[in-house]
């Protein structure tokens, strides 16, 4: 399928909010307004592009995509953590398999586009209500009722309902209507955006969706809005729509150096030195730092440049 610049900033968007987010926190005033739906787009994404595929070949596609460089992910932090605290090097199977970090991401994607295939081969015609009616039950399980995140497989299913809708949205053609109607559907998403960050809660890790469906609605409408402002930053601008498209394109890379500055975080050690106003724009700076070094060399690499599938 050919590529959308588009979607490639809008990911960039999201994996950037992503680390703004992890770096102030969430006491800060911009929390709720990043998590209503930095990682439901990711899903949407996904389902736009998705493709039907026999199951074994999904699935080693998947393995190859996801699985291994989680289980890299895993191992790199595991070692780092031990050095740092002088143990004897030991791979935590807890954490590891609860989601390391951010890591939880990629286990979660790995369910997902499998049980979209599953979904579509037994209700073609009804995908997107039943996707969206197993979310919610997975949602209200998960509030009333002790479970365990145990390999990201529940956060998978409450995202089942955003990777059906990206699936939905490509099939149905809805980015034509949307490009027809610039003024009522950014409006319309804004208020289901500003609704969900004000006043609901999103934590899709921990599927928490305060509101229920009206979050669900509201993680969507955020996704839709920002698109609409990927589509303005490339149609008018240079620098920025390639540093946004290029973010896009490795973000997979960008999410594993930055699920191992987030595990094993070494940052703190330069609070005494620096004036506390200073110290999250420091390091949120040399988080976007580490990471544009990791992609460089990650791209120079010949393995490294395949293990991630560049």
């Amino acid at each position: 399928m050919e590529r959308i610049e588009a979607f490639d900033i809008l990911k960039g968007i999201g994996i950037i909010l992503m680390i703004v987010a992890h770096t102030y926190g969430p006491d800060s005033v911009i929390w709720d307004y990043i998590y209503s739906f930095h990682m439901p787009l990711f899903f949407i994404v996904t389902g736009f592009f998705y493709k039907q595929k026999p199951t074994l070949q999904l699935t080693k596609s998947n393995y190859n995509q996801l699985l291994l460089p989680y289980l890299a992910l895993c191992i790199i932090v595991s070692i780092l953590s031990q050095i740092r605290q002088s143990h004897d090097i030991l791979i935590d199977i807890d954490i590891t398999l609860n989601g390391m970090g951010p890591g939880w991401f990629l286990l979660a994607m790995f369910w997902a586009r499998l049980e979209l295939l599953f979904i579509l081969r037994l209700f073609p015609k009804r995908y997107l209500s039943i996707s969206l009616l197993i979310s919610i039950i997975i949602c209200f399980i998960a509030d009333k009722l002790f479970f365990s995140s145990f390999i990201s497989f529940f956060p998978s299913m409450a995202s089942l309902f955003f990777i059906s809708v990206g699936y939905y949205i490509k099939q149905n053609h809805l980015l034509d209507i949307y490009n027809r109607n610039h003024v009522i559907i950014p409006f319309i998403c804004s208020l289901l955006w500003l609704t969900t960050s004000l006043y609901g809660k999103v934590e899709l890790s921990q599927c928490v969706f305060k509101l229920s469906i009206i979050d669900f609605a509201g993680s969507l409408g955020g996704t839709i809005l920002f698109f609409g402002i990927s589509k303005m930053i490339e149609k008018y601008t240079i620098h920025l729509k390639h540093i946004l498209s290029a973010a896009g394109r490795y973000s997979l890379i960008i999410l594993f150096f930055h699920s191992i500055d987030y595990c094993v975080p070494i940052w703190y050690l330069i609070s005494p030195h620096v004036p506390p106003y200073l110290f999250l724009p420091i390091i949120l700076v040399l988080r976007l730092l580490f990471i544009t070094i990791c992609v460089m060399i990650t791209l120079r690499i010949k393995f490294s440049r395949s293990f991630f599938g560049f």
